[in-house]
């Protein structure tokens, strides 16, 4: 059964650098999926003043407000979703390169939680 080839510090330095790029871009998605949804949130407190404006004057533009509304709140919960989504990844990401750094310590011949030395100061023994 073949090894699996050394895993030099340059793989690990590309991989690092190829997650932080991913990281950056699902921070930047989520960022702009939370702009969004804060707009709509003010859309929708801005109508529904305008609703209640409308209403006390018996307005056709009560009726309008109400389908804008109800269009509005549907958006909201898309955005929503989105930023679940988002967050979803961003915690399979987290849970990946978690899993990946330790496969790269353990092929190094490290413990998860550091060298020898670290390991020894960690649990008290020398």
């Amino acid at each position: 059964m073949p090894s699996d080839p050394p895993y030099s510090h340059f793989d690990a330095l590309r991989d690092t650098q190829r997650y932080m790029d991913q990281l950056n871009e699902l921070e930047q998605t989520l960022e702009n999926h939370l702009g969004t949804f804060n707009l709509i949130r003010e859309s929708i407190t801005q109508q529904e003043a305008l609703r209640r404006h409308w209403r006390r004057r018996n307005h056709i533009r009560y009726t309008e407000c109400c389908a804008l509304l109800d269009a509005l709140k549907a958006l909201l919960e898309v955005a929503l979703i989105k930023i679940q989504d988002v967050m979803e990844k961003l915690n399979n990401f987290e849970n990946i390169y978690a899993r990946r750094l330790e496969i790269v310590q353990e092929r190094r011949g490290l413990h998860p939680l550091g060298d020898i030395t670290d390991r020894a100061e960690f649990t008290g023994n020398r």
